[in-house]
């Protein structure tokens, strides 16, 4: 079961102090400000708003800011905007900037590089996830204008990270057995996650 929900928070108050028209004492009136924010788990994700009161001192008359006369509520304006929201009531917003960053790294680093499929080379070595359990190396022979040939490694890998441990232990352990792919159907397996990554002989 997820908890969430919104709290609220007292911030550091303000260290004006103002004359109370209810009760006429001088310099008795502070203002205090409240944050309310969204909880995941009681873990603060990000802030709804900030609102605040005055009170008097000597009275204790409570006012909110649509009930301050003019000369209170400018001030109120100004020491509101003084009340900063601590940074770790952004937390929510600093994972979900966080979260975009990373997709963007995906996006732009992750995955095999469009460029190589379109301009295939001799010796490029394609990393495949060969059926459900099996990650495979096809290294290119022959590009024939639109048809990319390709020879099979002997060795396959149970896991996608091993991979890179394949290509150095079976660098020369390919059969004689030709696959041909075209640039379409390679760039519908990087689409469908089936091409994993393009290793460049300049890369290794």
């Amino acid at each position: 079961m997820i908890i969430f929900g919104t709290r609220s928070k007292q911030l550091k108050g303000s260290d004006v102090r103002a004359n109370c028209n209810h009760c006429a004492s001088t310099q008795s009136v502070s203002l205090v400000f409240i944050l309310k924010y969204f909880h995941i788990f009681w873990i603060p994700m990000f802030p709804l708003s900030k609102t605040g009161v005055s009170q008097c001192n000597h009275c204790k008359q409570v006012l909110y800011n649509n009930e301050m006369p003019d000369s209170l509520k400018v001030v109120y304006q100004q020491e509101k905007a003084k009340a900063k929201t601590p940074w770790g009531y952004r937390f929510g917003l600093i994972l979900i900037a966080l979260f975009f960053v990373f997709v963007v790294i995906a996006i732009v680093f992750g995955g095999p590089s469009k460029a190589f499929i379109k301009t295939p080379q001799v010796n490029d070595v394609y990393q495949i996830k060969d059926g459900e359990r099996n990650y495979a190396l096809y290294k290119v022979v022959k590009v024939n204008g639109d048809s990319i040939i390709t020879v099979k490694n002997t060795e396959v890998a149970r896991k996608k990270n091993q991979l890179g441990k394949l290509m150095v232990d079976a660098e020369d352990n390919y059969t004689m057995a030709e696959n041909t792919f075209s640039k379409s159907e390679l760039q519908k397996m990087a689409g469908d996650g089936k091409l994993l990554d393009i290793v460049r002989t300049t890369d290794r």
